[in-house]
């Protein structure tokens, strides 16, 4: 379902206004992220890369306008599309749960799979991320879960979250609504 979604302040919210916990705030509550990694090199190598390969994957990248500090990243995205022969059918959807009332936006999904690209390290956190994206899709426990770790070097890394699906989505969703919790009080 398409959530109302402010890009500026990432807010998530129903399409009667109801405000939505991000799968990213609700992570960061319970201190499943830690966020003390990120610094504005992290942040700003994360949107960009992010951008080149959605623009890639809608078929609307302008080469010329990659910055050269992207372009190993990219290039370890298009070489794992290639090597799997992933195509998205979504690519940076915000959606969110109706039930569960919780948002997040998805890297790129298709019928089968969700994806979700990572510039930097592999983290436990990332299972509960890609749980909570399978299950804005009907059959969620059959979806697989993927992280495709970019490199400068233009080499993907793939880490697919085969195990403790129920688990994982549990352990999201008590996230999100800790999150919710601590909103409302």
């Amino acid at each position: 379902m398409t959530p109302i979604f402010d890009a500026e302040s990432h807010a998530y919210k129903t399409p009667d206004g109801m405000p939505l916990v991000s799968v990213t705030q609700a992570l960061v509550s319970v201190g499943a992220i830690d966020s003390r990694w990120f610094d504005e090199q992290s942040a700003w190598r994360g949107t960009c890369v992010h951008e080149c390969c959605r623009l890639w994957d809608l078929g609307k990248l302008k080469e010329s306008s990659v910055d050269p500090a992207a372009l190993g990243y990219l290039d370890s995205w298009r070489e794992w599309c290639h090597r799997t022969g992933f195509k998205p059918t979504r690519v940076e959807q915000p959606t969110y749960h109706p039930q569960y009332l919780y948002g997040g936006t998805p890297d790129a999904d298709n019928e089968e799979m969700d994806v979700d690209r990572k510039t930097g390290a592999c983290a436990d956190w990332h299972a509960l991320q890609l749980a909570l994206y399978s299950n804005f899709h009907p059959n969620a426990r059959a979806r697989r879960r993927i992280i495709v770790r970019l490199q400068p070097n233009g080499k993907p890394i793939t880490v697919e979250h085969t195990q403790k699906y129920a688990f994982n989505l549990s352990v999201g969703l008590s996230a999100v609504t800790v999150a919710r919790w601590k909103r409302e009080k």
